[in-house]
C-alpha cells in the first residue's frame, strides 16, 4: 500500500533529510487511535521506503528490517510534520542498506524512531 500522497506528503528535501506533513484525517488514525491518532510503526517503516524509493528514482521493496526502535510516539496532532534522515547508506546494484532516524521536524533532537533496513531493486 503506497502511503505517499494520502498519509503523509513529502514537503521538503535537503541532501538526506525529508520533510514531510502527516494526514491526521487519513482513515489510518481513525482506527489507531480514535481520538489519539499515533502513527503505527509500520508505516514508519514505509514512509522511509518511499521516500528512498523516489530519491533513487527506483522501486524499493524492504527485504530485512534489521533493527528498529521506536523511541517516542509519533502523533500528527502534535508534530504534523516529521523529518526522515538517512543517516548511512551503501548500494550495491540490487540492494540499499540504509539507516535512518525520524524526529520532529523543528527539533531533530526529539527522536521518534531510529531504523537499520536492507532494500532490494524492483528486479522487473
Amino acid at each position: 500500500m503506497r502511503l505517499s500522497g494520502d498519509f503523509f506528503f513529502p514537503e521538503s528535501v535537503q541532501e538526506n533529510r525529508f520533510v514531510v506533513r502527516l494526514n491526521a484525517a487519513h482513515y489510518i488514525y481513525a482506527a489507531h487511535f480514535p481520538g489519539h491518532p499515533v502513527t503505527p510503526g509500520v508505516c514508519l517503516v514505509q514512509m522511509v521506503q518511499e521516500l528512498l524509493s523516489q530519491s533513487l528514482g527506483c522501486p524499493l521493496f524492504t527485504r530485512t528490517i534489521r533493527n528498529v526502535k521506536f523511541l517516542n510516539i509519533v502523533s500528527p496532532l502534535e508534530n504534523e510534520r516529521v523529518a526522515v534522515c538517512i543517516t548511512r547508506m551503501a548500494d550495491d546494484g540490487s540492494q540499499v542498506s540504509v539507516q535512518a532516524v525520524i524526529t520532529a521536524d523543528a527539533d531533530d533532537s526529539r527522536v521518534f524512531a531510529k531504523m537499520s533496513l536492507v532494500m532490494e531493486r524492483n528486479p522487473f
